[in-house]
């Protein structure tokens, strides 16, 4: 498969081959294990230096600059990332295979590995290079919140928050919170899509 495969396409191909599995198991395992395994294989959890290639598993001591980068488009800070990570907990669940368990969380914990340089690189306005063909920050959205599909990976900050109680959470959960009781509503209380872009409203890898 291709390393240019949508991660969109992805999603959809993990949760409509699992919902069949059921009824065709033996059919329906062997293309879901091939999606889940090449997104295993794709979801490399370094950063890169998209001037020179150079990968890194280690953050501590790098300088911030624009060029270091998330490398796998499947470990950016983009709503696509929490939807693949819990159609990997569906593939895991289905065809009860350990190896697929854990998936989002392992890339939760990449994300606050580096946050030390990612929050580096945000305080000195710099915009990390983008990841795959897009053109926006694969980090941009943890740090600046101004539409739902900005959230990314809120749902597994919220549980980890919730299991762990570590602090290093707090203060995207913060700014999450304050996003939401920021949105005008609706006499009935849902959130106005006059504030809140719907997720077609802008472009993103």
């Amino acid at each position: 498969m291709s390393s240019r495969f949508c991660p969109f396409a992805v999603v959809l191909l993990l949760w409509s081959t699992q919902a069949f599995l059921s009824a065709a198991e033996n059919d329906a395992a062997t293309p879901l294990r091939l999606v889940a395994d090449h997104v295993m294989k794709e979801t490399t959890r370094r950063l890169m230096d998209r001037s020179n290639g150079q990968t890194f598993e280690d953050s501590t001591n790098l300088a911030p600059k624009p060029e270091i980068s998330i490398e796998s488009k499947f470990n950016a800070w983009f709503y696509q990332t929490w939807l693949l990570a819990d159609g990997m907990r569906r593939v895991a669940e289905s065809l009860d295979e350990p190896k697929y368990r854990g998936y989002g969380e392992r890339n939760l914990d990449f994300i606050f590995q580096h946050m030390s340089y990612f929050q580096r690189q945000h305080d000195a306005h710099m915009k990390a290079a983008p990841v795959g063909d897009g053109k926006l920050s694969p980090i941009g959205f943890y740090f600046d919140i101004s539409a739902l599909w900005h959230t990314g990976l809120a749902p597994l900050v919220l549980e980890r928050s919730q299991a762990t109680k570590d602090a290093k959470y707090a203060p995207f959960l913060k700014r999450m919170r304050q996003f939401v009781a920021d949105c005008p509503r609706f006499d009935d209380g849902r959130n106005r899509a006059s504030r809140v872009r719907r997720r077609g409203d802008a472009g993103h890898s």
